[in-house]
């Protein structure tokens, strides 16, 4: 068994005998990687924090169920995906309907523009409607296709489509008017 395995299957039996020492070394191991998922999906640093502290909880009660040492990587960041989207599912006010979502934003600019920093446009995915921002995270950051979001949110996989074309191109609107602000400031 491979060095990563060996310390996977012993962190997880550990974890289970609920070792204070091995709980640490797990969080240390995948606390930065899973934060970064959690900003994905939060509006804000306040709810990434929130999501971050009940998706751990989650890991340490349920590390008993991971079988294959070679899966726990996988499976916290699912664990950790999942309790976003049942975070802000939860916690959003705000439904958007297909129709709602077709015509808000129509007309936006067509080009990409470049030269804009990753934390940039981590801010800018943040302050997308919460429906879209969770569409194009699953799909463009995660990898899922639409059928899969479409099951994960409950959803169509024709509405799954028209969320992630609107969030990209408020997206694109966004990073249009970053750039123009960028190119005033230079003349």
């Amino acid at each position: 068994m491979p060095k990563e395995l060996n310390l996977f299957a012993s962190l997880i039996e550990r974890c289970v005998r609920r070792e204070e020492k091995a709980r640490r070394e797990l969080y240390e191991l995948f606390s930065k990687a899973m934060y970064q998922v959690c900003l994905r999906y939060a509006k804000d640093k306040d709810q990434a924090e929130d999501i971050f502290q009940e998706a751990f909880i989650k890991v340490f009660e349920n590390l008993g169920k991971v079988t294959e040492p070679k899966a726990l990587a996988g499976w916290i960041k699912t664990t950790f995906i999942h309790t976003a989207i049942d975070y802000v599912r939860k916690h959003s006010k705000v439904q958007y309907s297909e129709m709602d979502i077709l015509q808000k934003h129509s007309g936006a600019n067509e080009y990409i523009v470049e030269n804009i920093i990753a934390e940039d446009i981590m801010k800018m995915v943040q302050k997308l409607p919460v429906k879209p921002r969770m569409v194009f995270n699953l799909y463009v950051m995660e990898g899922y296709n639409h059928r899969e979001i479409a099951e994960m949110m409950e959803m169509s996989e024709g509405t799954s489509k028209s969320l992630l074309f609107d969030a990209r191109k408020i997206l694109k609107e966004a990073l249009t008017k970053e750039e123009e602000k960028k190119m005033k400031i230079v003349v």
